[in-house]
C-alpha cells in the first residue's frame, strides 16, 4: 500500500473518531427551494394501475428526486395516441401544464397496439381466451398454424401501428409547440408476452410460441425504431430492460401486460439516467429491491439488481447526497444502541433514515455495514473513484459476485 494512500485511510479514520464526538451536531437545513413542474401523459402506466398502495409508479420516482414543486398527472387507464393528441389540441387545463412544465413524463401507444390485438384474438379466440392461451392452442396444431397466425395477425396490427407512429410525431410536435425548453421523455414499448411458461393441456409448445415471440419482437422493433426517431426529445427504453424478462417485470403471466412494481422501479431508474441524472437516489428504488428477497434466490437479471442498487442512495443516512465517515459512525450508533437494548422508540438515529445503512441488505444496520461505509469512504478519498457501494457490498448478496 502506498503511503499517500494510507495516511488518507488513517484520515479517514480520525475523520470517522471525530464524528462521534459531535453526534448530536447536525447542520441546519436550507429552505428548500420550490422544485420544478412535473406533469405526465398518456395511459394507465401513469396512472399506477394495479400497484398496491404505498407503491411508486415510475413517475413517482422522477418526481420524488427532482423534488417536485408541481406533480400534474393527466393520465388515463386506457388512453390510446389518437386520444392524448385530441386532448392536447382541445383541453386548455392541459395545454396549460404543459406549457408551465419543466419536465413532461408520456407513455402512450400500448393501447393503440392492444385495443387491435383484443379485436383480432375476440375474433379468433374461444370465448374468454386470452392471447397467451390462444395462441397455445393454436401452437399445438404444429408450426404451419403458429406461422398463419403470424401472418394474419401481422395483417390485422400494421394499419394502428402506422396510425399510431404519426400520431407519436403530432403528439410531439404538439408538445414542442406549447414548450419549447421542457425535457420531453417518451417511452418506448415493452413486450409483455414473454412467458415463463407455455405448458397447454400439460404439454410444452415453447417453440412454437417462439414463432409468436419473434413477429411480436419485429413488431416492437418497428414500433420503438419510430419512437426512437422522435425529435427533440428523451427516449427510454423499457424494451431493453425487460427483454426476455418480461414475466419479472410486469403481471404477464397473469394475462395483464402492466409493469409491476420491480417494473415501474426499473423504468424509472432508466429515465433517470436517460436524464442524465446518472447518481439519483430516491429511498423506494432500495425498498423496492429489498422486497425482492434476493438472498434466497432470484431471477432477477444482476444487471436490474445493479441499476436499482445504484440508485437507492445506500450509505447516505444523513441524506447530504454524500457518503462520508460520518454515515458510518451513524450505523455503528445505531448498532451499539441496538446492542445494548435501547428500545427502537427512543434511538437516536433518523428512523426514516437509518436503513440506508443496511448496504448488505439484510434486513438490519450493523457494524459491518459501518465498516464497508468506511471502507468506501476511505477508497473514494484515496481518488479510487471507479468504486462503487455496489461493488462493495455486492457480494453479500449475491455470493456468486466479486468485490472490488
Amino acid at each position: 500500500m502506498h503511503n499517500t494512500f494510507r495516511k488518507k485511510i488513517i484520515s479517514a479514520i480520525c475523520t470517522a473518531v471525530t464524528a462521534v464526538s459531535s453526534l448530536t451536531v447536525f447542520p441546519a437545513s436550507p429552505a428548500a427551494a420550490k422544485g420544478p413542474h412535473v406533469t405526465v401523459l398518456g395511459d394507465s402506466l401513469g396512472t399506477n394501475y394495479n400497484l398496491k398502495s404505498g407503491e411508486y409508479g415510475y413517475s413517482d420516482y422522477i418526481a420524488d428526486y427532482l423534488k417536485a414543486g408541481t406533480y400534474s398527472r393527466f393520465s388515463q387507464n386506457g388512453q390510446t395516441s389518437g386520444e392524448l393528441l385530441y386532448y392536447l389540441q382541445h383541453d386548455p387545463i392541459i395545454a396549460t401544464a404543459v406549457s408551465d412544465s419543466d419536465v413532461i413524463l408520456v407513455t402512450i401507444g400500448s393501447n393503440d397496439m392492444l385495443n387491435a390485438l383484443k379485436s383480432f384474438v375476440a375474433a379468433n379466440a374461444n370465448e374468454g381466451e386470452g392471447f397467451k392461451e390462444y395462441a397455445l392452442r393454436v401452437a399445438k396444431s404444429g408450426q404451419q398454424a403458429a406461422e398463419d397466425l403470424t401472418f394474419d395477425l401481422n395483417r390485422a396490427l400494421r394499419t394502428p401501428r402506422n396510425t399510431m407512429l404519426d400520431n407519436l410525431k403530432l403528439i410531439n410536435t404538439q408538445l414542442r409547440e406549447l414548450n419549447p425548453d421542457a425535457k420531453i421523455v417518451f417511452q418506448k414499448l415493452y413486450n409483455p408476452f414473454e412467458s415463463k411458461t407455455t405448458v397447454y393441456n400439460g404439454k410444452d409448445y415453447s417453440e412454437q410460441y417462439q414463432t409468436f415471440l419473434d413477429y411480436i419482437r419485429g413488431h416492437f422493433k418497428q414500433i420503438n425504431n419510430g419512437i426512437e426517431g422522435l425529435k427533440n426529445c428523451v427516449i427510454a427504453d423499457p424494451y431493453t430492460q425487460f427483454r426476455d424478462h418480461a414475466w419479472i417485470y410486469t403481471f404477464s403471466d397473469d394475462e395483464d401486460v402492466h409493469p409491476n412494481a420491480l417494473g415501474h422501479a426499473v423504468m424509472a431508474a432508466e429515465t433517470l439516467e436517460k436524464l442524465g441524472y446518472s447518481t439519483a437516489a430516491v429511498p423506494m428504488f432500495g425498498t423496492v429491491l429489498k422486497a425482492q428477497n434476493i438472498k434466497k434466490g432470484t431471477e432477477i437479471p444482476v444487471e436490474t439488481i445493479r441499476l436499482l442498487y445504484d440508485h437507492a442512495g445506500f450509505g447516505d443516512v444523513d441524506g447530504d447526497g454524500e457518503v462520508t465517515a460520518f454515515d458510518s459512525t451513524l450505523v455503528l450508533r445505531e448498532f451499539g444502541e441496538a446492542i445494548v437494548g435501547v428500545d427502537e422508540e427512543d434511538r437516536t438515529s433518523d428512523r426514516e433514515r437509518i436503513s440506508f445503512g443496511d448496504v448488505d441488505m439484510n434486513g438490519e444496520v450493523t457494524a459491518y455495514d459501518s465498516y464497508i461505509i468506511l471502507k468506501y469512504f476511505g477508497m473514494r478519498t484515496a481518488d479510487i473513484d471507479d468504486v462503487t457501494m455496489y461493488d462493495l457490498a455486492s457480494s453479500l448478496f449475491l455470493p456468486s459476485s466479486k468485490t472490488t
